[in-house]
């Protein structure tokens, strides 16, 4: 996400608030995701050019550079039970809510609900659809793409 912002914003992003907030329940995935190295293998499918603007080579390993880095806080959470961060634009939960339950899902979903602004976008994996009530609180832009955008009145 940080590395797609800058190709669309280039230096303009220096004008613009953002603040990409990744989350996980292990500690130890964040870990490895906030050290930002990567293998050979790991980036293969990463476009020669991204590689170079926004990875420095050592050897065999590729490191995310600081411009990147700077965009993005880790952060441990978890979504079956902390309260949701608030005040976002985008929600990405893509393939983890299809391992909960129906209850759990709601909750999650209503969480991310109340914690976009209002027009906010919520994107979910492949595997995800919405469930019952929460198809009424937000509205579907691009069904493939699985693109919501916040409902601010749903009427629950």
């Amino acid at each position: 996400m940080a590395i797609l912002l800058l190709e669309m914003l280039g230096p303009k992003i220096d004008s613009w608030k953002v603040n990409i907030i990744a989350t996980d329940i292990d500690i130890k995935a964040l870990n490895r995701a906030e050290e930002g190295a990567f293998t050979l293998k790991q980036v293969e499918g990463i476009q020669p050019a991204l590689l170079k603007n926004y990875f420095v080579q050592e050897n065999n390993s590729f490191s995310v550079k600081p411009e990147v880095r700077q965009l993005v806080t880790f952060k441990v959470h978890n979504l079956a039970g902390d309260p949701p961060y608030q005040d976002l634009d985008l929600v990405i939960c893509r393939n983890v809510i299809i391992y909960f339950i129906s209850t759990l899902q709601s909750r999650m979903l209503t969480g991310f609900h109340e914690g976009l602004k209002k027009g906010g976008f919520l994107l979910l994996g492949k595997a995800e659809v919405l469930i019952g009530e929460m198809r009424r609180m937000f509205e579907c832009l691009d069904i493939k793409a699985k693109l919501y955008r916040k409902i601010a009145e749903c009427g629950m």
